[in-house]
């Protein structure tokens, strides 16, 4: 499934218009694409229909469909400015990384080499909303003055999340059961951030592609406020 950005990088309001009106032939073509996110969003008339005209579109498109990438040049006399001397407008279609992509469906399914630490034990059923096959479990004494069972027994939980390698722990409750409820909220709060930042820096990846538009031969070229291929 392919995931593409329709960009009018810094071109003016008409380049945005041939965003939009690409966006709408696209619609057609695939009826089941999704827009994942966009920018800009302004109205014009074309040819005596609406549209709406974008700076940027990231379109997610259903399996199969196929989409020349590169420059795609728009050939016609400006409908927002009609004395307007420039009749070419260019924006560009290109590849990029779906934000979803990157977070996954949880953070129980990210790939790296596991680490597990000294006197681990896999859990086999499910708590927190992660798989305990995925999470090993060490115990060690609290650090601190003795009381109860603190700096006597192993109090303290140490957890790592196998697939990442992300580790957690807690000392402050005196029970080993309830470090090890603490240290599994803990881990799975580390885990949720971790995801939610390489989210973010994807989408602002994805945006600085933005301005990056390269007006050299189109793949592409459509004419006339019908959005018609040359």
């Amino acid at each position: 499934m392919a995931t593409l950005m329709i960009s009018s990088g810094r071109g003016p309001a008409e380049c945005e218009l041939a965003v939009g009106l690409y966006y709408a032939r696209l619609a057609r073509l695939h009826p089941d694409a999704v827009v994942v996110s966009s920018r800009g969003g302004r109205e014009s008339t074309v040819g005596g229909q609406k549209i709406t005209g974008y700076q940027s579109l990231v379109l997610r498109l259903p399996p199969g469909a196929s989409v020349p990438e590169g420059t795609v040049k728009w050939r016609c006399p400006s409908p927002l400015r009609p004395k307007h001397g420039r009749r070419n407008w260019f924006f560009q279609v290109r590849p990029v990384p779906d934000p979803e992509d990157l977070a996954g469906p949880g953070p129980d399914v990210i790939k790296t080499e596991k680490t597990p630490p000294e006197k681990t034990r896999p859990e086999k059923t499910t708590a927190a909303g992660l798989p305990k096959s995925d999470l090993l479990f060490a115990t060690f004494r609290s650090p601190g003055k003795g009381g109860q069972n603190v700096n006597k027994v192993e109090t303290g939980v140490r957890v790592t999340h196998a697939p990442s390698g992300t580790t957690a722990s807690s000392t402050t409750a005196r029970t080993q059961l309830a470090n090890k409820k603490l240290a599994v909220g803990r881990l799975l709060e580390k885990l949720r951030l971790d995801a939610s930042e390489k989210q973010g820096e994807r989408k602002r990846q994805n945006w600085r592609q933005h301005d990056e538009l390269v007006r050299g031969d189109a793949v592409q070229t459509f004419v006339g406020p019908d959005f018609q291929p040359a």
